[in-house]
C-alpha cells in the first residue's frame, strides 16, 4: 500500500494529487482535521505494516503518536516513510533532530539541499535522497497559449523591517553580515544560505563553532534571503507594470 498524507497547504496537496494519479489504488489521508485524520488511520490500521510506503511533504503527519508511551506510529508500524522537503533543510533542523526515526527517509528537490543534510547531519547520510525535477520531455504539461506573460510562483511573505540580532555578534558586525548576505543573494540568486554563510566565515578570518555557523545560516535563510527575494519581486513587478505586461502571482 502507498499512503499519501495531506495537510493544510493547498500547493503541497496539489503535488500529492498529481503523484497519486500515477498510482493504482493510492490511499490519501488528511491531517487538516485531526479527528478525521485519526478516524482515517484507524480504518486502515490493520493494513499498515513494513510493506507500506508513506509519502508526505515538509514533515506533515509524521509526529503521529499513540499509546501511553507516545510512541511514533510510523516507527511502531515500521512503515517506509519518505518525507519530501521542498524548502532549505535549515527550516527543519530542529524538527528532524527531535522527531527523526530509523525508517524515515528524506527527499530534497534541490541537489544542494541534499548535500547540506549529508554534510551537517551525518546520521541521515544513507537516508537522504535527491529527487530531480520533471522536465519538458516528460510531457506532464503540454505547451499551450496562456493569457499571462509572467507567472510568479514563489514566496509572497512580508519583508522584515528590522534586522534580528545575532547574540554573538556586535551590532556593527550584525549589520555587516546582513549586508554581505544581501549582496551575495542579489549577485547570484542560486547561492544557498549555507554557501553564503560559509563565504562570510571564510572572508572574516574568524573561527565559528558549529552552533554559531548554524545561526548564521538561519539568519541568511530566514531573513536575508526572504528580504532579497521580496525586493527583487517588487522591483520586477514595478518594471513590468510600467510596460503594461500582465503578471499573475501564485505563492504563499
Amino acid at each position: 500500500m502507498i499512503l499519501f498524507i495531506k495537510g493544510p497547504l493547498e500547493v503541497l496537496n496539489f503535488f500529492i494529487d498529481c503523484m497519486a494519479e500515477k498510482i493504482s489504488n493510492p490511499v490519501i489521508v488528511d491531517t487538516s482535521d485531526k479527528y478525521i485524520f485519526f478516524r482515517q488511520i484507524s480504518l486502515i490500521d490493520n493494513m499498515i505494516d513494513e510493506s507500506t510506503y508513506v509519502i508526505t511533504f515538509n514533515n506533515i503527519g509524521l509526529n503521529f503518536t499513540f499509546g501511553n508511551k507516545n510512541e511514533n506510529y510510523w516507527q511502531f508500524k515500521n512503515a517506509k516513510v519518505y518525507d519530501i522537503l521542498v524548502d532549505h533543510p535549515v527550516n527543519y533542523m530542529d524538527y528532524i533532530q527531535k522527531y527523526d526515526f530509523p525508517n524515515l527517509n528524506y527527499i530534497t528537490i534541490d541537489r544542494k539541499h541534499c548535500v547540506f543534510i549529508k554534510n551537517n547531519m551525518p546520521l541521515l547520510t544513507n537516508r537522504t535522497f535527491f529527487l530531480p525535477h520533471g522536465e519538458k520531455s516528460l510531457n506532464y504539461e503540454p505547451d499551450k497559449e496562456r493569457n499571462i506573460d509572467i507567472l510568479y510562483v514563489g514566496s509572497c511573505q512580508h519583508k522584515y523591517t528590522s534586522i534580528p540580532r545575532i547574540n554573538f555578534m556586535s551590532d556593527e558586525n550584525n549589520i555587516f553580515f546582513y549586508q554581505f548576505c544581501y549582496q551575495c543573494f542579489a549577485a547570484d540568486i542560486y547561492l544557498e544560505a549555507d554557501e553564503i554563510a560559509d563565504l562570510y566565515i571564510e572572508n572574516s578570518n574568524q573561527k565559528y563553532s558549529k552552533e554559531q555557523r548554524m545561526a548564521l545560516i538561519e539568519m541568511a535563510a530566514f531573513v536575508v534571503e526572504k528580504n532579497a527575494l521580496h525586493d527583487m519581486k517588487i522591483g520586477l513587478m514595478d518594471a513590468l507594470a510600467s510596460k503594461n505586461i500582465n503578471i499573475e502571482i501564485h505563492g504563499d
